[in-house]
């Protein structure tokens, strides 16, 4: 794990930071010079393998949000493959350009931020003994001197503010469906007797990315059931035996959790399975949102299909943009809509438009249900 790799002093370090930051705010006069020029002379992290989710915060165009879904994404990533900006739901391709640009501006390598490959410069650790250092000097500038019986409730506040969950993991449970050939991994979230919308994943990303994205808090703030699953071999579902036939499985999927019929969202890999299922049981689909899926040039349409909408990105280099009405074609009154500028995986490049887009067309599909 990533975050194992964090210097011994790490932990103390951002608690010294914390301390001086809180006792410069009670401080009743000036520090000293000396103290003012030993406080500057403290090194900044550059490091994202090492920066906490608050010290994320300095890279270009991340919140709070992003700052989180980049730790734990880095911390949790496993994968053979280097984690890239990209990879990380919401940062997209504009953004990752951006954090390449600064790193390099500091002296830091821009990629991977995690994973076997590493280019990232190692002497870059905190002098954690010096930040202690000058916190001393601080409270002794300010007339006065720490106590013991604070270290332990100013510990127990760091722990608290690094756990506390975040909008968008709140409430996101895990689960596991059992269907034909194994089990596979879930989140959920909201009412379990709500209209259910399952998340598929393309080939890079897993049931937790929709977690990470936000999707999950956001469809369950709308009063549906959201689940995302891990497909057989990714993310924290073990592979089949015989490899999964995608339509039976999907379908097993949606009766696993306790529904006759979902509104089905599929990007890329998931979008060509979210497609044999549109095919082979279109009943079983209240809806689809395909997201540049794989598959189009196989896809025979029912004699009914169910509402669709098909997003894209305007730069996807996997599946061109023309291949948006391609499909429409085949799929008579579904909505294309066209994200400007962002690339295969438009949900990670525009998450708040992408949310905007499926909770309004999941509002339409639901309502029509009713």
């Amino acid at each position: 794990m990533l975050g194992v790799q964090r210097p011994p002093g790490y932990a103390i370090a951002a608690l010294a930071w914390l301390l001086v930051t809180g006792t410069l705010v009670r401080c009743r006069r000036e520090p000293s010079r000396a103290v003012r020029e030993r406080i500057g002379e403290l090194a900044v992290e550059l490091d994202p393998r090492r920066m906490s989710a608050r010290e994320l915060r300095q890279l270009p165009g991340v919140g709070a949000r992003l700052a989180g879904a980049i730790a734990r994404a880095r911390d949790g990533h496993a994968g053979s493959l280097p984690l890239v900006w990209e990879d990380v739901p919401g940062i997209g391709e504009a953004r990752a350009a951006a954090i390449r640009t600064w790193l390099v501006e500091r002296g830091s390598a821009p990629d991977p931020l995690a994973g076997a490959a590493s280019g990232y410069p190692v002497a870059m650790n905190r002098d954690s003994q010096g930040a202690l250092s000058t916190l001393a000097l601080l409270l002794a500038s300010c007339g006065e001197t720490p106590r013991e019986s604070d270290a332990p409730q100013a510990q127990a506040e760091v722990r608290a503010a690094a756990s506390e969950p975040t909008p968008e993991t709140r409430d996101v449970r895990a689960l596991t469906l059992a269907v034909e050939g194994g089990e596979l991994a879930a989140l959920a979230a909201g009412d379990e007797k709500a209209p259910l919308v399952l998340l598929l994943h393309g080939a890079r990303y897993r049931a937790e990315t929709w977690r990470e994205l936000g999707t999950l808090a956001a469809l369950a703030a709308q009063g549906w059931r959201a689940v995302a699953i891990d497909w057989p071999g990714f993310g924290a579902s073990a592979a089949f035996t015989a490899e999964p036939h995608p339509a039976p499985l999907l379908a097993q999927a949606i009766t696993a959790c306790g529904a006759e019929r979902a509104l089905v969202v599929g990007p890329s890999m998931g979008g060509g399975f979210a497609l044999a299922l549109v095919a082979e049981a279109p009943e079983r689909v209240a809806g689809l949102v395909a997201i540049a899926p794989a598959g189009i040039e196989s896809f025979q349409a029912p004699a009914a299909v169910p509402p669709a909408l098909l997003l894209w990105g305007e730069n996807d280099e996997v599946v061109p943009v023309s291949r948006a009405q391609e499909l429409a074609s085949r799929m008579p009154g579904s909505r294309v809509e066209i994200l400007p500028a962002a690339s295969h995986a438009c949900y990670l490049d525009e998450p708040a438009r992408f949310h905007e887009l499926v909770t309004s067309f999941a509002r339409d599909v639901f309502a029509r249900g009713q």
